[in-house]
């Protein structure tokens, strides 16, 4: 989704958040004398008692801003990150024609750097502004880190439309997060996502990360890692079933070899009994076998695979051409035992 759209919809989550009183009229705009900067007592009656909440909550007296501000990486090679979503804030205001409720929307934004340190910076700023009412942001998971403890103890609540990180919204993190929502998706469904991605289409059993040393990435590939487990990588094969003994021929592998084939249409993949006669390691990481297969001795190895198997086990494989010293023949190419 694009981020702008994202930044909207956390402007329009905090709004949600946001208590206002309803607009009244004469009575309900403050004084306009020397003393005027604290509204008179008939201006700030709540037409109803507030609702209620562990943060608090703020009452906006008829007439006064809707103070919000927008946190977020706006500088450096991560701006684009910040940009977008900010923009999208604006988009939203300008939806609003700028007004919420009777109440002018009045927008501050501060730059967080995409670190936790200028997540703190920026946090503590707003956090010290009275007149905030919600915030949106941060950009970065790394800003929330360094800044939610500001924020919190503020009173305040901040909605971000881009943080990913898992922990920010876990069962069990600490109270200091009592102030963070978000509206963007947590790692662990993306994490997951892919790990399902590499077992199930792609058919791999094993995984590399690489990541850029950030902490976000860091937490998307263990996420990642921790769904693509030992109990996940158990593969499931799809086989052709049992192959006659007069197809273990040179014909048949040049048969094969001759269609093109490609994911969603792999080539043959067959399964059979056999008896395991002799095996061994082969440059210490593949397993060479000799078995003995309807009735005849076959040559098998099975590629990056060291454990040795029973001595009869079923094999599922694939028929390739072995040349040695000028001379062909058929060898199965195991691509698991069970």
């Amino acid at each position: 989704m694009d981020r702008r759209k994202l930044g909207a919809l956390a402007f329009g989550a905090m709004l949600v958040a946001a208590a206002c009183s309803p607009t009244g009229g004469e009575s309900a705009a403050p004084s306009t004398g020397t003393e005027s900067s604290a509204p008179s007592s008939e201006a700030t009656a709540p037409a109803s008692a507030p609702a209620e909440d562990a943060l608090g909550t703020r009452e906006i007296p008829a007439g006064e801003p809707l103070h919000i501000a927008y946190w977020g990486v706006l500088s450096g090679a991560d701006s684009t990150l910040g940009e977008d979503s900010k923009q999208g804030v604006e988009i939203a205001l300008d939806d609003l024609k700028n007004t919420f409720k009777g109440h002018e929307i009045r927008l501050t934004t501060e730059d967080g750097l995409c670190t936790p340190p200028g997540g703190a910076t920026a946090a503590q700023k707003l956090a010290a502004d009275s007149t905030i009412v919600g915030l949106i942001g941060s950009s970065c998971s790394d800003e929330t880190v360094g800044g939610i403890a500001a924020i919190t103890a503020a009173g305040l609540t901040t909605i971000s439309p881009s943080n990913t990180r898992p922990a920010l919204t876990a069962a069990d993190r600490d109270a200091t997060y009592a102030g963070y929502l978000r509206t963007a998706h947590s790692d662990a469904f993306q994490g997951k996502a892919v790990a399902e991605f590499v077992k199930n289409e792609l058919g791999k059993t094993t995984m590399a990360t690489i990541h850029d040393g950030s902490a976000y990435a860091q937490a998307l590939q263990q996420v990642a890692a921790e769904w693509l487990d030992a109990a996940t990588l158990q593969r499931r094969l799809r086989t052709d079933g049992a192959l006659g003994a007069e197809y273990f021929s040179l014909d048949t592998v040049r048969t094969i070899d001759a269609q093109v084939w490609g994911q969603a249409f792999e080539p043959p993949l067959f399964c059979d009994d056999v008896e395991v006669v002799s095996q061994r390691l082969v440059a210490e990481k593949h397993l060479k076998l000799s078995v003995r297969h309807a009735g005849a001795l076959r040559d098998a190895i099975w590629f990056g695979h060291t454990e040795p198997v029973g001595a009869k086990v079923r094999l599922a494989y694939q028929l390739r051409v072995d040349e040695y010293n000028g001379q062909q023949r058929v060898q199965m190419v195991v691509e698991g035992a069970g």
